[in-house]
This record gives structure tokens, C-alpha cells and sequence, in this order.
């Protein structure tokens, strides 16, 4: 065991600790001899964990945890690990400490000395830690301030673990060790160490619609087997080279793998002049291969079939994360569909949830400021106009020394909820509710930031040696009981979209069209790396219809993805940004996009457009399609022992019309109560900051009402690809909000608008009871509307009848 590394100053010993990232052998050339091969070392462990991994731990207390993927091969392997971390100059570091753990076992502490400058320390880890597949690196971090002692003084106390100057080298690994199709994802997720990412080569230049399924099912599979991090492929062509006399690839030109993680796709036709005997032997029905080419650690994972049908069953098998690969290099598929993606579980309503079934432990903390986050769920449908509120049940002690002004506080997703005072005598908190506006809540993840604010008391001593810091505990047996809500869709939200993937994630397989407009390379890298994220946001593969350059619109849900001047091509669409501010920002430059399908309506012929918009309207509304609702997926996470299985809700389609058509209805005579109206916005492209590099807008498709379109733009071909690799990461992706987003290359001036007009559907719940709750919430929230309109209905009433009687005296007296 090795101390940690800084110059001039004296550290404690530190006891054996664990590792967060490896040298993957497995990337390295099975063909290279003894002799040839490099030496094993460290890989960084930003490597293996998400880029945007926020990995700063504050206050005084805090958790973080470091998810990440090893192949096989390292597994029970020893292991070093060098972890670099830095911390502020206001920590005291006789008090303060890194704990560190690895998969739930506590494996030692690091102290908190990198108040100068980084601290790099050295750990020994020995075989049985590491394991295949998922492993979680846990830092649970302790600190006291040097001379404060109060609330105030924790805001300015924190550390952070530098993962790009961390490593770990696993030891004892067999370099010649050929890759795994169960290691697959781990490896084509992990950027080369020459930075290169995925690559999805096609066998044919113009595959048609089915390479662009291909290679979006492949995406899709490595981002949900990769966890949360980003996937950003990049669409190519295999380039085709006179046959060098490889044993695997001797028709592939390997100066364009270079260092890279790398996937070919195409049947065994396709593949015939690329591959070698060895794989066309092999092809006997969807296939999976994945190997090392040449001496640069390049990868290729094959995915093929004797056929069109047998390569789609090999994507589908590979996207499915509930498919379990094996432990072997190669395999044919036998069943894609052997074991189906269950949905996200959602937070059940109407009922108390104890805290300790949301994985909340019951702890005791000494200390000034008391800080717990919880994870909430909720439908992506969940529609709020309940003025009811959520109630959270709270079991807690604090003990006596206290000063004035403690109070535990409750923000949800960052806005203020609740909060109530603490004695200063110290007390038993039993069952005391605290009371959180369903507003604050909003469709898919909800975070619930649970704090006390505890002051030290009048006089105390704050020597960090002698100081008796508060003492708090809040109990696991406390609940949250969330009422019974609404379940209507409301577009547009972008929020709503990067959260839960609605709307194209609402409905069953090819339920919505992805639009290419000029189906470029780079159309082609963005549009793959939109349906990966939207597929992590879900939690399942989805299976889009690629819509090939021409077409006719789309009648339903659809992506599109194309240059700010292509977006022309599509008739009588107001988009949420203007073309002008496009234009304005971007340049006009020239569309390069090739010509529309005679059988499509030209750009230039207003009548014709026109008339095609209606006749595909007509199409949408008699076309008798109707969505089946998606019932309770089989529990895969801890909520199993929360929520119930539900049943499936079947509906006819004339009830959804209907409902469908009462809501339109509704939004059309009352936009202030359902659907409303909102001044318009300052222009995103206005305001005299940078140009943005892309943006996304979502708005209600003009063929078919209450359907979405959202369009992926950017001023170029080229700037679409690299605008959409930024919008996959966390600190964009988590910003996107209303009905128009746009970035640039800092997430700090991300910007967004919000909608003007608001529409509404229903995806999952058309039940009777649903309908009633929107009804009653309507009512609810807008009782003084309602009153007033009844009170004017009476007073309309009398005056008719009072005239009606007047007359008839009138007439009978005559």
C-alpha cells in the first residue's frame, strides 16, 4: 500500500481500497506474438464512466457513487487503482475523509489533504474484488470546517475525485484474451484511448430504410447495456479493398478502423466481398461475431443473417438488454424476443410509501446541515390540475443544543415545498405531515431534497477539537403519500421528452416515423444518437420507420432531423422558432438536398401541398388505428415490492376519439383552464449572446392532430452531427425544457422557450374514473370560474323566466 503522493506533507496510511476503471486486454490483437504485444497499463476512469458524471461531493456530508462496466476478463483479478482528488482549503483534514467501497463493501479511507493541490493515491487491490459486468465504486465523504461552525460554513466545503487523472490497472490478464459478446457494449461504449468512438459501418452505400434501422437498433443496444452513458455513433461506409490475405476481413480496408470500436452491418450477401471464410462459414442464421483486427487494437463487431429478416433479428437480439449474450466471441440468435423489456415502474399513488422501500436508511448525523435526496417516479402522463396535495409523513429526532432558527425544509425538483421548525429543546417528531404542492411535481424523474438546518446553539463552542455538533435523525418509517392524479399527455415539452421519451416511447413497436431530409451521413450519426438517449430515457429499445428522402409527411408521431433550410420542405408548418432568426443566425447557404419524389407534392405548388395535407388528414382521422394502452411491466428494480401489477386497460377506439375530441373542444372554448395561452417569447437566437450550434423544437404535427413532430435542426449538415453529440450529454440533455431548446458548445447559455399553446391526449388511461378525476380537477382548481359561470347561468335564467311571465301577464290582461 502506497500513501498518497504530495510533496511535503506527512499522510495517514491508507488501507486497501478499490478501483474504478481497468485496461480492457480484450481490445488487444489476438494475432500479435508474445514478443509484440504492449505492456499492460492504466486506463483513466473517465474512460468507463459517463463524461458527464457529476463527481463533486459537498457540504458535510455526501455519497457519491461510480457505476461502471468490466469484461469478463478482469474478473477476481488484481487490481491498482490511482485515485487523484483535490478538496477545499476550508476542510480540516484531521476530521475529514474519503470512505471508500466497492460493490457495498467497505474497503478503506483516503483523508482529505489536497487543500494545495491534487493528491494522487496509490491503492493495492487484491484478487475478489472486481467483478464481471456492472461493478459501483461508492466515496462516502466526511468533513468539518477549520474555524466556523454553523450552517453558513458548509456551503463552503467540498471534494472531488479527478477521473480523468484516476486510473486503474488490472494485473494478471491474458492480452491474447479474444473479446466477448457479452463484453460487447462495455467495449464499443469505451472511447478508444485515441478518443475515437462507435462507428456503424454499412456493407452497401445505399443500404436503404434497413441499414438505418440496423444501425439505430445497435445504438439503441449499446446505450441500454452501456447504463447512462452518452452514445454517440457515427454512420460510415465499409471501405472495400483488394483481398490482402486477413484471416477475418480481407476485403475491409483497416486504415479507416484506426484505434476504434467499430460495428459492420449487412447480410452475407452484402458482407461477401468484405469478410472472410471463416465468418461466411459461420453466417447460418442471425448473427453476432465481435473481433480484434489488426495490430492497432481496432474492433468489428459483425452483425449479419443470410438474410434481411435474419439481420433484423440479430439487431433486435443485440438492442434487447434483457437478452443475455454469451460468453463467446461468436453466436446465431434463436430467439430476439425471449425475454421483453419491462416499462419503467412509476411511485404509486394513493397509498403511503414508507421511506425505507425507497432505499432510504434510518442514520444519525451530527453536524450543521442535514441533507437527503429522494427519487420519484411519475407516469409520463402525468397531467397536473389537482390543488391537492402530496403529503410527506415525517419520524424524527433531534436532540437538545440546537440554536435559534433550525428548521427542516423540503424542495422538490428545486422549488420550496414545506417546512416546519425544530425545538431548541431537542423533541420526538411522530407522524407530522408536511403538506407538497402537486405543481412542484412533474412527469418522469422528480428529485425530493429533504434538509435541516441546524445552528449551533447561543455560546457554543466552535474549537473544531471540542465543538458538540448538533445531533438530527430522521427515521426510515417515515412516508410520502402521493394522491391519486390525472393521466393526460401535454405537448409540447421538451422536459417531458428528455425525461421519459414521450411521446415516442408511449406506444408499441413502429409507432412513429423518423423523417431524414436529406439523408445525409450526418443526419444519419444525429438521428442514431437521438433514439439511443430516447431509448435510456425509456428503458427499452423502441423500433422507428425510417422515412426514405420524398415520402410523403408523416400522419403520426415523427423525429426530423435535417439542416435549418431543408425544414422549407415542409408545407404549412409554424415552427416555434422563426425561419428568419434561423436564417439570421445561420446563414441562407444552399440546399443541397436532393430532389423531391415525383409522387410528392412540389415544393413551389401551394394548391398541391394543400391538398395533400388534407387528403393525409382525412387519412389520420378514418383510418380506425387505435393505440393500445401499455399495461405494469414485471418489476426489475426495488419498487417490486411497491407497486402492484396492474391491469391492462382496454379501449375502443370510439372512446378515445371522443375523449380526445372533448379535450380539443375544451382547449378550444376555454384556453385559459385547459390548454393555456401564453404571451409570446423573446427569440431564442435574440439577446446578443452566441450563435447557438443546434436546436430542437417540438410542436403538434399539421396532418393529424394531436400528434408530435420534433425536429432536430442546426445551420449545417456537418453541424447537425456535432450539435447532437453535445445534446445527448447530461448538462444539455437535462436542460431541455418548453416547446423550443437551443446550445452551444457552453451548457450555461443553454436556452429555452416555452409554448404558446398547449394540446392534450391520451396514451395509457381512458378509464372512467380517469376522466372523472380530470373533470373533478378542473373543478377544483378552477371552482371560482365554474361558480361564476353558474351564478351567471341562474341569473340568466331568472331574467328569461321573469320576462317569459311578464309577457304572458301582460298578454293576458290584454
Amino acid at each position: 500500500m502506497k500513501k498518497p503522493a504530495h510533496p511535503g506533507r506527512s499522510s495517514r496510511v491508507i488501507k486497501r481500497a478499490t478501483a474504478g476503471a481497468v485496461w480492457i486486454a480484450a481490445t488487444l490483437p489476438s494475432s500479435m506474438p508474445a514478443s509484440a504485444q504492449p505492456q499492460l497499463e492504466a486506463v483513466p476512469l473517465s474512460r468507463l464512466v459517463d463524461a458527464d458524471l457529476h463527481a463533486t461531493l459537498g457540504g458535510e456530508a455526501d455519497t457519491l457513487s461510480i457505476p461502471f462496466n468490466l469484461p469478463v476478463t478482469a474478473k477476481d483479478k488484481p487490481a491498482v487503482l490511482k485515485l487523484a482528488y483535490e478538496n477545499a482549503v476550508h476542510i480540516l483534514p484531521d476530521l475529514s475523509h474519503f470512505k471508500v467501497a466497492l460493490n457495498g463493501l467497505e474497503l478503506g479511507d483516503l483523508p482529505l489533504t489536497a487543500f494545495e493541490k491534487p493528491v494522487s493515491a496509490s491503492i493495492d487491490m487484491p484478487p475478489g474484488y472486481l467483478k464481471a459486468g456492472r461493478n459501483e465504486l461508492t466515496i462516502n465523504y466526511t468533513a468539518r470546517h477549520r474555524v466556523s461552525c454553523g450552517v453558513e460554513s458548509t456551503f463552503e466545503m467540498w471534494a472531488r475525485p479527478l477521473l480523468d487523472r484516476s486510473s486503474l490497472e488490472v494485473l494478471d490478464q491474458d492480452a491474447s484474451a479474444a473479446p466477448l459478446l457479452r463484453d460487447a457494449a462495455t467495449l464499443l461504449a469505451m472511447a478508444s484511448p485515441t478518443g475515437h468512438g462507435l462507428t456503424i459501418l454499412n456493407a452497401k452505400p445505399d443500404g436503404g430504410t434497413a441499414q438505418l434501422a440496423w444501425g439505430a437498433g445497435i445504438a439503441q443496444g449499446v446505450a441500454l447495456r452501456a447504463g447512462d452513458r452518452a452514445i454517440t455513433p457515427k454512420a460510415g461506409t465499409a471501405v472495400v479493398q483488394r483481398p490482402d490475405g486477413d484471416r477475418l476481413f480481407p476485403g475491409l480496408d483497416k486504415s479507416t478502423l484506426g484505434y476504434g470500436r467499430n460495428v459492420l452491418i449487412g447480410d452475407a450477401e452484402q458482407l461477401g466481398a468484405i469478410v472472410g471464410d471463416r465468418i461466411q462459414t459461420a453466417i447460418t442464421g442471425p448473427y453476432l461475431g465481435l473481433f480484434n483486427v489488426g495490430d492497432d487494437g481496432a474492433m468489428v463487431l459483425v452483425v449479419s443473417g443470410r438474410t434481411a429478416d435474419e439481420v433484423t433479428t440479430a439487431t433486435q437480439a443485440f438492442s434487447n438488454p434483457a437478452v443475455t449474450l454469451p460468453a463467446t466471441a461468436e453466436m446465431i440468435v434463436s430467439d430476439a424476443h425471449a425475454a421483453p423489456v419491462p416499462e419503467l415502474v412509476t411511485f404509486p399513488s394513493g397509498r403511503a410509501v414508507a421511506l425505507s422501500e425507497l432505499g432510504y436508511k434510518t442514520r444519525e448525523f451530527n453536524g450543521y446541515r442535514f441533507s437527503q435526496r429522494l427519487a420519484v417516479t411519475l407516469g409520463r402522463d402525468f397531467f397536473n390540475l389537482d390543488s391537492r396535495k402530496a403529503i410527506l409523513r415525517i419520524n424524527a429526532a433531534s436532540a437538545p443544543g440546537i440554536g435559534t432558527g433550525a428548521a427542516l425544509s423540503v424542495f422538490v425538483n428545486g422549488g420550496a415545498a414545506a417546512a416546519m421548525p425544530l425545538s431548541r429543546d431537542g423533541a420526538i417528531i411522530e407522524r407530522r405531515d408536511l403538506h407538497l404542492p402537486m405543481s412542484l411535481f412533474r412527469p418522469g424523474h422528480n428529485e425530493i431534497l429533504i434538509t435541516a438546518d441546524l445552528p449551533p446553539a447561543d455560546g457554543a463552542n466552535c474549537i473544531p477539537e471540542q465543538q458538540i455538533s448538533p445531533r438530527f435523525s430522521l427515521f426510515s418509517d417515515s412516508t410520502l403519500t402521493l394522491p391519486e392524479y390525472a393521466r393526460l399527455s401535454q405537448f409540447p415539452d421538451l422536459g417531458t421528452f428528455a425525461r421519459t421519451g414521450s411521446p415516442y416511447t408511449d406506444g408499441g413497436a413502429d409507432a412513429f416515423d423518423v423523417v431524414l431530409m436529406n439523408r445525409s451521413a450526418d443526419e444519419v450519426s444525429a438521428a442514431w444518437a437521438l433514439l439511443a438517449k430516447l431509448a435510456q430515457a425509456s428503458g427499452h429499445p423502441l423500433a422507428p420507420r425510417f422515412v426514405p428522402p420524398g415520402a410523403t409527411m408523416p400522419i403520426g408521431d415523427a423525429l426530423i432531423v435535417g439542416n435549418h433550410r431543408t425544414l422549407a420542405r415542409l408545407p404549412g408548418v409554424e415552427l416555434p422558432v422563426k425561419p428568419a432568426e434561423m436564417t439570421a443566425a445561420w446563414g441562407i447557404g444552399l440546399d443541397t438536398s436532393p430532389s423531391p419524389d415525383p409522387a410528392s407534392p412540389v415544393n413551389d405548388d401551394t394548391s398541391q401541398l394543400l391538398a395533400q395535407i388534407e387528403a393525409m388528414r382525412a387519412a389520420g382521422q378514418s383510418s380506425g388505428e387505435t393505440e393500445t394502452p401499455a399495461g405494469d411491466g414485471d418489476v426489475r428494480n426495488r419498487w417490486q415490492k411497491i407497486v402492484k401489477s396492474g391491469e391492462k386497460q382496454s379501449v375502443v377506439t370510439s372512446v378515445s376519439e371522443a375523449a380526445e375530441d372533448a379535450v380539443t373542444s375544451m382547449r378550444q372554448h376555454f384556453p385559459a383552464v385547459f390548454g393555456q395561452a401564453k404571451p409570446a417569447e423573446v427569440g431564442l437566437f435574440s439577446g446578443g449572446g452566441p450563435v447557438p450550434s443546434g436546436l430542437l423544437m417540438q410542436m403538434e404535427s399539421t396532418v393529424t392532430p394531436s400528434r408530435t413532430w420534433t425536429i432536430l435542426t442546426a445551420g449545417g449538415d456537418g453541424q447537425l452531427a456535432e450539435s447532437a453529440a453535445l445534446l445527448v450529454r447530461r448538462p444539455y440533455w437535462d436542460r431541455l425544457s418548453g416547446a423550443a431548446t437551443a446550445w452551444g458548445p457552453d451548457p450555461a447559455a443553454t436556452r429555452s422557450i416555452e409554448p404558446a399553446t398547449t394540446y392534450h391526449r391520451f396514451d395509457t388511461d381512458l378509464r372512467v374514473s380517469n376522466l372523472r378525476l380530470i373533470a373533478g380537477n378542473l373543478m377544483s382548481e378552477h371552482v371560482l370560474w365554474w361558480t361564476a359561470g353558474l351564478l351567471a347561468l341562474v341569473a340568466a335564467f331568472g331574467l328569461v323566466t321573469r320576462t317569459f311571465l311578464g309577457n304572458e301577464q301582460k298578454s293576458g290582461h290584454d
